[in-house]
């Protein structure tokens, strides 16, 4: 299983338990998530993640290599 599917496993398991500790594994602390509202940092995205992130489900993974 390559690192960005455990990542994407462990999103999917923190925005349903509401917590991020186990997705601070796979982000460096200068990582950065830009969005079209701008530019989030490690802590920002942490707590997204802990408040529940998004309602859109993660599934149906493939990885194209």
């Amino acid at each position: 299983m390559s690192t960005a599917t455990k990542f994407l496993k462990a999103l999917q398991e923190s925005f349903v338990n509401k917590d991020s500790s186990r997705c601070g594994e796979f982000m460096t602390d200068d990582r950065e998530f830009i969005t079209g509202h701008g530019t989030r940092d490690k802590q920002w995205m942490m707590d997204w993640i802990a408040r529940g992130g998004n309602p859109t489900s993660i599934g149906d993974l493939e990885m194209l290599y």
